[in-house]
């Protein structure tokens, strides 16, 4: 599996780690039984009850990143959550999580321009 585009091995030395408390969402496959057919339960990562928790159908004519993306759309307009979201498959699943926008970082000590020393551009 190659690297996301945008994604640069600088991004692993510079980063900072810091609490966001974002979620994390995680998609759980349900195999079909006697009397429904496959289904992904679709709910917070963190433990304790989750009010958006939801079970989404699999849809046939979507791809398995595809039926994921679909449960992940579903949970999120739910909740009434927005933002940009990565969704990865794992061995019986998927996870999501929320991405921040990039924030450009201008620094400057021209008394030309009337803006700080320090700007963030969001």
């Amino acid at each position: 599996m190659g690297k996301a585009s945008w994604y640069t091995d600088d991004m692993i030395k510079t980063a900072k780690v810091v609490q966001s408390h974002r979620a994390v969402i995680r998609c759980k496959y349900l195999g079909p039984t006697g009397t429904r057919g496959s289904r992904i339960k679709v709910a917070r990562f963190e433990s304790g009850r989750d009010p958006y928790a939801m079970t989404v159908s699999w849809d046939d004519a979507l791809d398995i990143a595809e039926n994921y993306e679909q449960a992940v759309r579903l949970y999120i307009d739910h909740a009434g959550w927005n933002g940009k979201w990565v969704v990865s498959t794992t061995t019986n699943g998927a996870v999501a999580v929320c991405v921040p926008a990039p924030k450009v970082i201008v620094e400057t000590n021209d008394d030309e321009f009337d803006i700080p020393s320090t700007y963030s551009l969001s």
